[in-house]
């Protein structure tokens, strides 16, 4: 019989030291759950922000943006410019900011995620799908005391 004196002392040894052969086992068995979960979750968060970022440009063949990045955005007297040049078939501005909501005259607090409001965009002009409401509507008519868009 081939290794036989081996094959005995290490099932000596094995019944020896039970809790070490226990513990060998628990920490192999927790670590390959451990670099399998983060795959698992790596991969998950990979497909949700490419999910997020298909989702925004979608529809979008060309974005005019500043050349600095700390820059306030592309001037509004461009988007005629743009919209006349040979070849483009909607220009949908995105005019963006920080909010406050404001109820009972006291800030609501977000819990530390910033937060933006957004120009509205009628379905003709939008690029992408047009927004859905909930609850209410879009905007009928620009805000008073406002010139522009609404």
């Amino acid at each position: 019989m081939a290794g036989g004196p081996m094959r005995k002392v290490v099932l000596r040894n094995l019944a020896a030291h039970k809790l070490r052969l226990a513990l060998t086992l628990l920490s192999v068995i927790l670590g390959t759950a451990f670099i399998a979960g983060s795959f698992v979750f790596t991969d998950t968060l990979q497909r949700t922000f490419d999910g997020i970022f298909a989702g925004q440009a979608q529809g979008v063949d060309v974005r005019v943006e500043p050349k600095e990045r700390q820059a306030q955005g592309v001037s509004l007297t461009d988007v005629a410019t743009i919209a006349a040049t040979d070849g483009v078939r909607t220009v949908a501005p995105n005019v963006q900011g920080p909010i406050v909501l404001v109820k009972d005259g006291k800030a609501v607090q977000t819990g530390g995620a910033r937060t933006f409001g957004t120009s509205y965009l009628p379905p003709d002009k939008t690029v992408a799908k047009p927004e859905t409401f909930s609850a209410g509507g879009p905007p009928s008519a620009p805000h008073p005391g406002r010139t522009g868009g609404g």
